[in-house]
């Protein structure tokens, strides 16, 4: 997939439309090699922005955040948490239910 991780691609079980360097950005994630998971990383949200691709770029920035906190192990500072609260007012205007409660995991809110 690496020749094409320029373009965008329909992804997943659903056929959702995005930028194939976001897949390879979890795939080199899972293998272990987070300096290559960070380049596609950020491969894929500049194409998202490029492309308009507001909910990829949404799901770029959360999976930012998340292997941000994960690798540092500590709580989210402030600027953190202000970037997750716009984060998920995006995403429940977009009706993206299981990034919203990612979201709240990642901000430790317990959900009823």
């Amino acid at each position: 997939m690496e020749p094409l991780a320029g373009y965008i691609a329909t992804l997943g079980q659903i056929g959702t439309i995005g930028p194939l360097a976001l897949a390879l950005a979890r795939l080199a994630r899972l293998r272990g090699n987070a300096a290559a998971a960070r380049r596609y990383l950020a491969d894929a949200r500049e194409i998202a922005s490029r492309a308009g691709g507001a909910t990829a770029e949404l799901h770029c920035r959360l999976l930012d955040l998340e292997w941000t906190v994960a690798d540092r192990a500590e709580p989210l500072t402030p600027n953190e948490r202000r970037d997750l609260a716009d984060l998920r007012a995006s995403a429940v205007l977009r009706d993206m239910t299981g990034v919203v409660r990612r979201i709240d995991a990642l901000a430790g809110v317990r959900c009823t």
